[in-house]
């Protein structure tokens, strides 16, 4: 029966569905963590109020999305035409702790509780390095900034950062501070939540944009964060993705250890991450890596809810999770942000949620659905 079945798939890219299927009929527990899901980032969520936070969480329950991706980053105000509170970064100065928003992300973990959605969270933003902003990072090692980091930012070389030794060491220890932080009403340290945080990650999107790179840097930080995780946790140490020109890096990353998932960030239509994606996944596997489509978006206007639905498709094809940049009100229909009341919400990521759910893939999700 098995050699029957396995004529009738002509169609070699058919074969990993195939044989999830098959280990399916075979064993139907294999199913219990093998199964899809979907997610979205709002990665300044926690200085929302408290009435929009539910109201995103509630959404993304109703969308069984399972992860919500938040940074540790400094934000001005009423940011990307919402209301949201100015939130200093962790480090007021380097090796200088403002816990303000540790106190927020508390509420927000609280919350996620409830709505049964897990947090990645990124534990700095590459970008705040003198690209989109200047965080204390910038200020005491003076790295070039780019004047317009949407267009040049090739232009804010940062790479001292990931190389000099004394900034990395005050780097591990701004780690330990975060997720040694004790959650304000569970009362436990936030490496012991493995109930409401699905990973830590160093950093967004590191070393993105420049000329030279640490082949070490991302290996070193994971590896710290995985010696921060106690060893019966399911919490899971993610790589932070990466933008366009940190593909070479992919490789060296995938032989990490201490890297669990690796994410990957798209945003140059689904076409491209059609061709792209495959090979992305079979080097991820090699290394024993899981990997997802941790960032993609549209701000084609009148095509976006098409393009979203294109993006998931591939991700689903090639068996994999996505998250969509980003969750936030009150969405654009000329920028990747999508709210709750957006055609591409009600139409695509919506129901695209619940079907992801019910998607077998040959990755196991324990952390999900264990």
């Amino acid at each position: 029966t098995v050699s029957v079945l396995y004529w009738i798939v002509k169609d070699r890219s058919q074969m990993k569905a195939f044989v999830c299927v098959l280990l399916l009929l075979l064993n139907p527990c294999w199913a219990d963590s093998h199964m899809n899901w979907g997610g979205a980032s709002g990665y300044f969520i926690w200085s929302k109020t408290d009435a929009e936070i539910e109201e995103t969480l509630a959404a993304m329950q109703k969308a069984d999305m399972k992860v919500l991706r938040i940074f540790i980053t400094q934000i001005d105000a009423d940011v990307k035409g919402g209301k949201n509170a100015a939130v200093g970064d962790v480090e007021s100065a380097v090796g200088t702790y403002n816990d303000t928003i540790l106190l927020k992300i508390d509420n927000l973990l609280t919350k996620c509780e409830t709505y049964g959605v897990k947090l990645t969270i990124a534990l700095h933003d590459r970008y705040m390095l003198g690209c989109w902003g200047k965080d204390a990072y910038f200020y005491k090692y003076g790295y070039p900034a780019s004047p317009n980091c949407g267009v040049n930012p090739s232009k804010n070389d940062c790479s001292k950062f990931y190389s000099d030794s004394e900034t990395m060491n005050f780097f591990k220890s701004r780690i330990t501070h975060i997720m040694s932080h004790r959650h304000s009403g569970f009362g436990k340290k936030w490496f012991e939540l493995d109930d409401v945080i699905f990973s830590f990650e160093p950093e967004n999107e590191p070393q993105s944009y420049l000329h030279t790179f640490s082949s070490t840097w991302l290996c070193n930080m994971t590896t710290h964060i995985k010696s921060l995780i106690p060893s019966d946790s399911k919490i899971l140490v993610t790589d932070g993705g990466f933008g366009p020109a940190v593909n070479p890096m992919f490789k060296a990353n995938s032989n990490c250890p201490t890297i669990d998932v690796m994410g990957v960030h798209f945003y140059g239509g689904a076409a491209g991450l059609s061709s792209e994606l495959p090979p992305l996944v079979k080097t991820a596997h090699e290394g024993n890596k899981r990997i997802i489509l941790q960032e993609f978006g549209s701000s084609s206007g009148a095509q976006k809810s098409l393009d979203t639905a294109s993006y998931i498709k591939v991700a689903l094809a090639n068996q994999i999770p996505w998250q969509y940049w980003e969750l936030s009100k009150p969405g654009s229909p000329d920028e990747d942000e999508v709210w709750i009341t957006d055609n591409t919400w009600t139409t695509v990521l919506l129901p695209q949620g619940i079907n992801s759910t019910k998607q077998v893939t040959d990755q196991d999700w324990p952390e999900i659905w264990g």
